[in-house]
C-alpha cells in the first residue's frame, strides 16, 4: 500500500467519522454536504482506477484537514447571529410579499429569455442530434466576447425561480410551480447550446438539497429522506452527466483515453483496470471519474510545483469583478513552464482560496465563509419564505462544490447569491414599506 493510498484512506475515515457523529441540526445538512464528496470520490483515489504521477503531498493532505476541520468546527459548534422572535414576526414575508418579488424574479427572467432566445435557436439542431463536441467548440471559439450583464442577472433570477420548484410544489403554489419548471427547462436549453452541462447540476443539486432541508423540517432523517426509487433516478442522471454526456460530447475519446489523459492530466488509467476482466467497462469509468478525482490531484500540482507563498491575489482569481491582473493566464504560464497541463476549472475550493489568501489568510477566510454559510441556513430555519429557501440551497451547494472548487467563482451560483442577499434586504425595507402604502 503506497503512502497515497494511507494518506487517502486516512481523510476518508476522517470525514465518515465527522459524518456519522453530526448531530440533528439545519447545520449538519451543511456539514453532511461538505463531506459526502470526499465519501463518494475518494474511494477512486484508494484504489487506484487513475495512475497519477502525484495524486497527494503531505502538505495537501493538512490542507484537506484543516479545511474540513474549520469547517466543521464552525457549522457545529460557532453560533452565528440569530434574529430575535420579536424580529422574525416584524421581518416575515407576507404572501403579498412573495408574490411582489416573484413577480420582479418572472420580469427578470423573461428579459433573459428574450436576450438569449435566438441563440438558443440556432443550437437547437445541434442539441436534438446530441452534437455536443461542435456546441462546445463553437462556444468557446465565442469565449472571449464580453457577456450582457442583463442576461446574467436575468439568468440568475432564472435560478432562483427553478430551484424553489420543490418550494412551490410543497405549497401547492401551482402556477408558480409551472413558471420555475420553464425557467429550469430554458436554463436547460441554454447549458445544452453551449455543450455544457454545469448549470444543470447547480439547479438540480439546489432543488435536491431544498428536499433535504425540508425533510429535516418534518423530522426525517439524510438518507432516510428519499426512496430508493429516487436514489436509482439521482444514479441514472449522474451515470448519464458523468459517463454519456463526455463521451457523447468527445467522442473521439473512446478507445483513446489515456492519450486524452496525458494530454491533458499528466495522467493515465491504472495498468490492473486493462488486466481486469471488465477491461473495457472499467476504462470508461475511470475515465469519467477523472473530473471528480483530479480537484485534490490539481491541488497537489499546484502546492507542489509553483511557488505559491510568492504572490497572493487578494481576491482577484476567485471574485471575477476585482480582477486587474491576467491572474488564471499568469498560472497557466507558471504551470506550462514546470511542463503541466493548463489550470483546470476544478482544483479544490483550498486550492482557490491559497491563490487569493495564502494558508494563514486562507484559513481567515474559510472562517468567515463558513460563517456566512451558516447564517443563510439559520435564517431558513427561522422562516421557510421563497427566498430564504433559495438561499439555504444555494448556502448548502457552496459548502457541497467546495471538493471541487470555489463556488465563488462560478459565476451563477454567485450571482444568484448576491442576487437573493439584495432582495432579502429589500424585502425587509422597500417592499414592506411599498406593499404598506398600496393597501
Amino acid at each position: 500500500m503506497s503512502y497515497e493510498v494511507i494518506m487517502f484512506s486516512v481523510i476518508w475515515v476522517y470525514c465518515f467519522l465527522i459524518f456519522i457523529s453530526a448531530d440533528r441540526s439545519v447545520s449538519s445538512i451543511l456539514l453532511k454536504a461538505l463531506l459526502l464528496p470526499y465519501l463518494v470520490f475518494f474511494p477512486f483515489l484508494i484504489i487506484e482506477v487513475l495512475d497519477f504521477n502525484m495524486a497527494i503531498s503531505i502538505k495537501t493532505f493538512f490542507v484537506i484537514i484543516f479545511q474540513i476541520s474549520v469547517m466543521w468546527f464552525v457549522f457545529s459548534y460557532i453560533k452565528v447571529f440569530k434574529l430575535k422572535k420579536s424580529e422574525i414576526e416584524d421581518s416575515v414575508s407576507s404572501f403579498k410579499n412573495e408574490n411582489f418579488i416573484f413577480i420582479f424574479l418572472l420580469f427578470l427572467t423573461s428579459i433573459y429569455f428574450l436576450l438569449e432566445l435566438s441563440e438558443i435557436l440556432s443550437a437547437l439542431s445541434g442539441i436534438i442530434s446530441l452534437d455536443f463536441g461542435n456546441l462546445r467548440r463553437e462556444h468557446w471559439a465565442q469565449a472571449g466576447t464580453e457577456s450582457n450583464p442583463i442576461s446574467s442577472i436575468g439568468r440568475s433570477a432564472a435560478f432562483i425561480l427553478a430551484i424553489n420548484s420543490y418550494f412551490f410544489y410543497r405549497h401547492n403554489r401551482k402556477i408558480k410551480l409551472l413558471f420555475s419548471l420553464a425557467a429550469f427547462f430554458f436554463i436547460f436549453l441554454e447549458t445544452l447550446s453551449a455543450g455544457g452541462r454545469g448549470n444543470i447540476f447547480y439547479i438540480f443539486s439546489c432543488v435536491l438539497w431544498s428536499f433535504f432541508l425540508f425533510m429535516w423540517l418534518d423530522g426525517k432523517t439524510f438518507f432516510k429522506s428519499l426512496p430508493r426509487t429516487v436514489y436509482v433516478v439521482i444514479g441514472i442522471i449522474f451515470f448519464l452527466g458523468a459517463v454519456v454526456f463526455p463521451t457523447t460530447r468527445n467522442t473521439s475519446y473512446i478507445g483513446n483515453y489515456d492519450k486524452y489523459l496525458s494530454f491533458r492530466h499528466d495522467v493515465q488509467i491504472s495498468r490492473w483496470v486493462y488486466d481486469s476482466r471488465y477491461s473495457e467497462t472499467l476504462a470508461l469509468l475511470a475515465f469519467s471519474s477523472q473530473y471528480f478525482v483530479q480537484p485534490v490531484v490539481k491541488m497537489t500540482d499546484h502546492i507542489e510545483n509553483l511557488n505559491v507563498d510568492n504572490y497572493y491575489y487578494l481576491g482577484q482569481f476567485n471574485f471575477r469583478p476585482l480582477k486587474t491582473e491576467n491572474v488564471r493566464e499568469k498560472l497557466e504560464d507558471s504551470i506550462a513552464s514546470q511542463g503541466y497541463s493548463a489550470v483546470n476549472p476544478w482544483g479544490t475550493a483550498a486550492r482557490d482560496i491559497i491563490i487569493d489568501f495564502g494558508y494563514l489568510g486562507g484559513i481567515i477566510f474559510l472562517f468567515f465563509l463558513s460563517c456566512i454559510l451558516k447564517f443563510g441556513t439559520n435564517l431558513w430555519e427561522n422562516k421557510q419564505s421563497m427566498l430564504r429557501t433559495s438561499l439555504a440551497s444555494i448556502c448548502i451547494m457552496f459548502s457541497f462544490m467546495m471538493y471541487f472548487t470555489s463556488a465563488i467563482r462560478v459565476t451563477l451560483l454567485m450571482n444568484s447569491l448576491v442576487l437573493v442577499f439584495i432582495l432579502l434586504i429589500l424585502e425587509n425595507i422597500s417592499f414592506k414599506k411599498l406593499l404598506k402604502y398600496m393597501d
